[in-house]
């Protein structure tokens, strides 16, 4: 019992000498020096898909370091890379029991240059019903990361168009999902499409820092850090600085890991 009194009460003593030197890591003028540098007018407001964002990925990165953070799985760069793909269509065709569809009725949500089905494939059929919220079902299967043929009620003929938005932006990925509207229910048909595509890269700032005891299990800090980059002047100022969405959230994600690192006591990574 004594043992354990003064050992709670070393960890207390320990908690509250650390919380007065909370403001050592964590304090004003810290947090305006990192927010002031992503916010700046030189990063051209971060925007996605341009030599800006890459910019403030290398500022957390280097911030990240100079913390002592480690790279996920010992990459040897705080930088996660993935792509996304633009499409411009082509050309879709469709036959559906001998019948031509009109390439209006036809949207093909792919990542590939060309694509040529034929029943026999194992495209699961599914079904979008008169009286459903169109959007979020086909949300639904564009997410599945199956092969599918959704059949769209007619019903929906004025809004059919609208899941073209659904191409915007995609990842990669060898799944299709083909909408068409129709009445019908195909025992057998042919769809092709064919698309312009434009790879475009990204990345995720990733840092680590590993667990004491429970090192597998995860706590996870993140923020998003693009913005809207350069728009039409107002007030003779074009660039979306984007301060409060999102410089703030990194700034805070940053000073957060400064805390974390230095106090070096967090039993999960």
């Amino acid at each position: 019992m004594k043992r354990t009194f003064l050992t709670g009460l070393l960890i207390s003593a320990t908690s509250f000498l650390f919380a007065q030197n909370i403001d050592v890591i964590i304090n004003v003028k810290e947090a305006e020096r990192i927010e002031r540098i992503l916010a700046a007018d030189n990063m051209r407001g971060r925007r996605t898909f341009t030599p800006d964002i890459d910019k403030a990925a290398d500022f957390i990165a280097a911030e990240f370091k100079k913390i002592g953070l480690e790279t996920w799985n010992n990459r040897g760069t705080y930088r996660q890379e993935f792509a996304m793909v633009r499409t411009r269509t082509v050309r879709t065709n469709a036959v559906l029991n001998g019948k031509t569809i009109e390439t209006g009725k036809i949207i093909v949500i792919t990542s590939q240059p060309q694509v040529n089905i034929l029943q026999g494939q194992g495209y699961e059929k599914a079904f979008i019903k008169k009286g459903s919220n169109l959007l979020a079902e086909a949300r639904k299967y564009v997410n599945s990361n199956k092969n599918m043929l959704v059949l769209v009620d007619t019903g929906f003929a004025g809004s059919f168009g609208n899941l073209s938005r659904l191409k915007y932006p995609q990842f990669k990925s060898y799944k299709n999902v083909v909408f068409i509207l129709t009445a019908e229910i195909p025992d057998n048909y042919i769809i092709e499409a064919m698309q312009d595509v434009t790879e475009q890269k990204l990345a995720n700032v990733i840092a680590v820092l590993p667990g004491k005891s429970r090192k597998d299990e995860y706590v996870i800090f993140s923020g998003h850090y693009d913005h809207l980059g350069m728009s039409k002047p107002v007030n003779g100022d074009s660039i979306y600085n984007g301060a409060n969405d999102d410089a703030a959230g990194i700034t805070g994600v940053i000073m957060l890991a400064k805390y974390f690192k230095e106090l070096n006591n967090n039993e999960r990574t």
